[in-house]
């Protein structure tokens, strides 16, 4: 049986090697920027040079340069396949390095601070209810396959707002979770110790990571104390960590495309040396989500076409070094749920994914990722549906081609209700829950609704028979628990 699967490349060869050799010249030469004194200390031990450069604040700033010799170690020592755990096998995701066809998984997007309310149509500040209800409509929608924690909630402390949202999330889906792990690094040990008792212990949680972590430099090429401290932490403890380079071409980035992807890469090198250093093998994830910045408003500007091309370039980089990848496919810059919106996530998400990008994470934003909507969510699974189908290709052999059946059926015969098509039909064809595909007459007796009004009903439908996932009692009285430690740490009562 032959499987023709559709790819997507810009890059050859020699393109590649171009951008990898300027990577290392620019590391060597130039090097990364960081503010934490610990990380520093631990490149020093393992004899990466470090110099002061000056003060920000009341933090000293270091100037890291690796040499060849460390990033190609380093690539060496970073695995090329693993598996992110869900709370249970059957969400367990398997990454490759090669960008196989298997190994691509669509989900949510995270940490907006405004929520379109799915009732009123209010465009207001989420809140923790808000964070509950994305991971519960997520753990519901069948072709969404992890949950990037959506929502910033306005209504928790801001001090441990990182652990009400992993609770939240551990408490609510079964799928495996991604976000930063934690904006204060003192919350790191909190966060691990939950997901131990998640996941039934330290080396289950190594085995099968229930999370993983994204952590941001700040492009250009500066590492600051949170992230690149986070990075080391989380690397010793053996948990995934994706560096999620975001440069924006035109304003921390060169405007050109080459010099955006060439910042990206370089930081990709530097982080993934970060991590091997502070620990040989542990996993990482290939994080390339750049962009650009549109000239006229100043903006981000996830939704362009060259966010696309970047999405082909950062992956076919990464499947170079045979990393697992995470792209910014099926991301729009549109501030409703529209026209734009649908043109803008189904053209990039379907580049990103062309190319390989393992983990795309995009379903029920707006606004470049500044607000989530529920409704948005229930139509971007169907956007990743329609997008799997795409990537499953065409099946050739002597069942799908039926030439007998189409000799026996001859010039102006019919197929409808034919076996073959009875048999075939549901894995050939891609059936939409929400798109209207009959008659205008047969569309307007079911109400005249609109795609908005459909995902909303969907959405609400879904909701009100939604239930936490099932964590067991004492594992949620033991988060609380932990909660509560971290909050008396902080000095909160």
């Amino acid at each position: 049986m032959l499987t023709a699967v559709p790819q997507m490349g810009l890059l050859d060869t020699a393109a590649k090697e171009r951008i990898h050799e300027a990577s290392l010249s620019i590391l060597e030469e130039t090097g990364i920027q960081i503010d934490s004194e610990m990380v520093a200390n631990t490149l020093q031990e393992h004899d990466i040079p470090c110099e002061v450069t000056g003060k920000q604040g009341d933090r000293t700033l270091w100037r890291v340069k690796f040499d060849r010799d460390t990033i190609m170690k380093s690539l060496k020592t970073a695995p090329k396949t693993f598996t992110l755990g869900g709370r249970n096998t059957k969400h367990d995701l398997y990454l490759d390095g090669k960008g196989s066809p298997d190994s691509v998984y669509y989900g949510t997007l995270g940490s907006a601070p405004v929520v379109h309310d799915i009732e009123t149509g209010e465009r207001r500040l989420g809140t923790l209810k808000d964070l509950i209800q994305f991971a519960r409509l997520t753990q519901q929608l069948e072709h969404l396959d992890f949950f990037h924690v959506s929502v910033m909630p306005s209504d928790v402390p801001n001090s441990v707002v990182e652990l009400y949202r992993w609770k939240a999330t551990f408490e609510n889906t079964a799928k495996h979770s991604i976000t930063a792990a934690s904006y204060d690094a003192k919350n790191l040990p909190y966060l691990l110790e939950m997901a131990a008792v998640v996941q039934g212990g330290e080396d289950e949680l190594r085995r099968r990571p229930i999370f993983s972590a994204t952590e941001c430099p700040i492009a250009p090429l500066f590492f600051a104390e949170r992230s690149a401290e986070n990075m080391v932490g989380l690397a010793r403890a053996g948990l995934p960590v994706i560096i999620y380079s975001e440069p924006f071409a035109g304003a921390s980035s060169p405007v050109t495309l080459a010099g955006t992807l060439l910042v990206t890469n370089a930081e990709q090198l530097a982080g993934i040396a970060l991590t091997q250093i502070a620990n040989p093998g542990a996993p990482v994830i290939y994080g390339g989500v750049s962009t650009t910045m549109d000239i006229r408003t100043g903006n981000i500007s996830f939704g362009s076409p060259e966010t696309g091309l970047l999405n082909v370039a950062t992956t076919e980089m990464a499947r170079f070094y045979e990393m697992p990848k995470e792209g910014s496919g099926g991301r729009t810059d549109s501030k409703l749920v529209d026209c734009q919106a649908g043109f803008e996530k189904q053209g990039n998400l379907l580049l990103a994914v062309l190319a390989g990008a393992n983990l795309n994470n995009c379903a029920g934003t707006l606004e470049s990722n500044y607000a989530v909507s529920l409704a948005q969510l229930v139509i971007d699974d169907d956007i990743a549906k329609r997008t799997k189908r795409i990537l499953a290709g065409i099946t050739l052999d002597e069942e799908t081609l039926a030439a007998d059946l189409i000799k026996e059926i001859g010039p102006g015969g019919q197929y409808l209700g034919n076996q073959h098509t009875l048999a075939h039909m549901r894995q050939e064809l891609c059936l939409s829950d929400l798109c209207s595909k009959g008659t205008y007459e047969d569309w307007a007796k079911k109400g005249s609704l609109s795609l908005e009004e459909m995902a909303q009903n969907k959405a609400l439908d879904l909701l009100n028979v939604s239930e936490p996932s099932n964590l067991e009692p004492v594992v949620v009285k033991e988060l609380e628990k932990i909660l509560k430690s971290a909050e008396k740490a902080h000095g909160l009562t």
